[in-house]
């Protein structure tokens, strides 16, 4: 019987890397809050909400005052009435799920994005995510840098690149009986990546499937041939980083 293919889906905050469990450490302490957590790509209508005046200064904090989508942090100077300047922080709490559809106040819906990006959102009745130029929104949404198992070879020529991701190691979950990506301050795990056209994309997942089952991918930090850089990672039906 002949499989249905299936594809990773997509999504414009699963190409965003997430932030480093050291990161998380910070935010807590600093506002006292057990359970702080990345966004969600999927955003959040089932978690616990928490009052905007606490939950916005931490996920700024967390995202470090800086667009996750185009890594713009800047500050505007304001006219005043005062004898003091003001500035204004050019960033914005952003609800990947609106609260009028039920988008909860909590870290998993909430993403810091910059003004232009977040003007992007109120288009077509607020979606939740940037629906303008989508494809100009993220570098790689047209060239793509893949991480792949070393040794296998795709039907297609694709340009060769070396790269490590920063901070993580893969060990072996007993529990679990799996591998998985664990964050090692310091460590750098060296990567088998290629890059490629995204027109092409599907056609090297048709390849990879037939000998590793893909079920999704995240998107992580990297540096690429010497620059820093983005990459994604696959994730097999086991749970596993396809590396």
């Amino acid at each position: 019987m002949n499989r249905v293919k299936r594809y990773p889906s997509e999504s414009i905050f699963k190409n965003i890397p997430g932030i480093s469990p050291g990161t998380v450490r910070i935010v807590s302490d600093r506002f006292k809050i057990a359970k702080v957590s990345d966004f969600d790509p999927d955003g959040d209508r089932t978690g616990k909400s928490i009052t905007w005046a606490t939950i916005s200064g931490a996920v700024l904090l967390r995202d470090n005052y800086t667009c996750r989508i185009c890594e713009k942090s800047s500050f505007t100077s304001v006219g005043s009435a005062t004898e003091f300047e003001q500035v204004h922080l050019d960033v914005q709490v952003h609800h990947i799920i609106p609260r009028k559809d039920g988008g909860r106040d909590n870290f998993k819906n909430l993403i810091t994005l910059c003004e232009s990006c977040h003007h992007k959102t109120f288009r077509g009745g607020y979606g939740g995510i940037p629906v303008e130029k989508q494809l100009n929104l993220f570098s790689f949404e047209q060239d793509l840098v893949l991480c792949l198992p070393r040794g296998f070879v795709p039907s297609q020529d694709h340009l060769k690149v070396s790269g490590y991701i920063q901070d993580y190691s893969i060990v072996h979950n007993q529990l679990r009986d799996r591998w998985e990506l664990a964050y090692l301050q310091g460590s750098k795990l060296s990567v088998n990546a290629i890059s490629i056209k995204k027109s092409v994309y599907h056609n090297l997942l048709d390849d990879l499937q037939l000998v590793k089952e893909i079920s999704d991918y995240v998107t992580m930090h990297a540096s690429i041939n010497g620059k820093k850089g983005k990459i994604r990672v696959f994730i097999t039906e086991r749970g596993e980083p396809v590396l």
